[in-house]
């Protein structure tokens, strides 16, 4: 019994001898085992001016020194194989790499970097090339080893080009005019009172810099015979007296009786040349406006059926 208990003390310490170098080898291994699946980094910008290149994004994991950030470039973007500018806003400048075969630049870390951290990196000379007409947006390549060229992240950087989309229409002009009556008729006329009729009308335009409405007639109001009905020339068609005009009213939207002119107020002659007689200096949206006829006569005027032509035109401002 005493030979048999110290071989049985013996091999018991054997057998935890070699558990314990299997521990620390099974440690040594996960000491250098690469990191976890890399993640998915937020998409950054990436801007260029002429061969200066800027790219922005936020960090995944923490970074450390002598870790890599490689940037591989669309073929649209020639990297300069001689070129030697980096720098990292708010740290020390990495040292630069570039792999022409690849189309790449590699960045070495020279400064710990924490994670989710938003970083700005420069290269004043990182393009020989770049032709940003052929694609409205593009991107470049992030991945982020460490120093043992495990994966820590990868993402892009998105450069806009020309990405936007010139819509164009074009709005036809509209212009119209309505009149509700045609035939004004003053009646028999007296020397007792003044006869009236009156008759409205209705413009539209989408012209941004209004109308003008216009007024013409063919002659006096007359017989025929040689005989008129004299126009007004006191601003007031009075009864008892000679006299035949017409008088403006009731403007809506934005018509108004023809600034400076004699038609803003009164009782006025209708001229026989084409005059201005209403505007508007912008749209007019179903804008109304109404036009009385007014004529009176004299114990002297002389008998008969009178009549006369009024024109009302309208256009567009320039």
């Amino acid at each position: 019994m005493f030979n048999t208990m110290p071989m049985m003390t013996r091999r018991t310490r054997r057998r935890m001898a070699v558990v314990t170098l299997g521990a620390l080898a099974h440690m040594m291994v996960a000491a250098s085992a690469p990191s976890a699946n890399a993640a998915k980094l937020i998409d950054g910008t990436w801007s260029q001016s002429a061969s200066a290149t800027t790219i922005s994004f936020t960090t995944g994991e923490a970074l450390s020194v002598n870790d890599t950030i490689i940037f591989t470039f669309p073929a649209q973007a020639v990297v300069n194989d001689s070129g030697t500018n980096a720098a990292i806003d708010g740290y020390s400048a990495p040292t630069r790499t570039n792999d022409a075969t690849d189309n790449s630049i590699t960045l070495t870390l020279t400064e710990a970097i924490a994670a989710n951290t938003p970083i700005t990196i420069t290269m004043s000379d990182a393009l020989s090339s770049y032709t940003a007409s052929t694609y409205a947006q593009q991107s470049v390549a992030i991945n982020i080893n460490d120093f043992n060229k495990a994966p820590h992240d990868y993402g892009i950087a998105v450069i806009t080009n020309d990405n936007t989309t010139d819509v164009t229409a074009t709005v036809p002009l509209f212009l119209t005019m309505a009149v509700d009556d045609v035939t004004m008729d003053l009646g028999t006329l007296s020397v007792a009172s003044v006869k009236s009729v009156t008759q409205s009308y209705t413009v539209h335009s989408n012209n941004n810099t209004g109308i003008q409405v216009h007024v013409q007639s063919d002659g006096d109001l007359r017989d025929g015979n040689g005989n008129t009905i004299d126009a007004v020339t006191d601003g007031e068609v009075t009864a008892g007296s000679e006299e035949y005009g017409i008088t403006l009213s009731n403007f809506t939207s934005t018509l108004r009786a023809e600034p400076g002119s004699d038609f803003v107020s009164g009782d006025d002659a209708i001229p026989t040349t084409k005059t201005d007689i209403v505007d508007s200096t912008t749209t007019v949206n179903n804008g109304t406006f109404d036009v009385t006829y007014k004529a009176a006569i004299s114990g002297d005027t002389v008998a008969g059926e009178y009549s006369q032509v009024v024109t009302f035109t309208i256009a567009t401002n320039a």
